[in-house]
């Protein structure tokens, strides 16, 4: 953390959510109760402070936010080519099942 500028304060702060988080005892006759509600805000600003803390140190440097971003956009078009490439494997599989019912074991 501290190599993006963090410090070990926003660590420790993390660390200690984490420790209060396992020591509450779930009673699902009380969902949310305002300790464990006030705790679930105090993660939701620790997370937002990090982000940011990150997102200034990327703002730095020149050119790094838009090589991120297309770097993002080329990883979700992986997974789409992915989920394509998956979708026509199970269309290849149902159609010669259908056409070849004695081709494919389905044990």
């Amino acid at each position: 953390m501290s190599k993006f500028g963090g410090g070990d304060d926003k660590l420790n702060k993390g660390e200690e959510i984490k420790q209060q988080s396992q020591g509450y005892n779930f009673d699902p006759d009380n969902i949310a109760p305002p300790e464990v509600q006030k705790q679930l805000l105090d993660l939701l600003k620790w997370h937002d402070d990090v982000m940011r803390d990150i997102i200034k140190k990327i703002e730095m440097v020149p050119g790094l936010t838009n090589l991120l971003e297309e770097f993002s956009n080329a990883m979700n078009e992986c997974e789409l080519v992915k989920l394509i490439y998956e979708v026509k494997s199970l269309t290849d599989l149902f159609h010669r099942r259908l056409y070849c019912p004695c081709a494919i074991s389905w044990s």
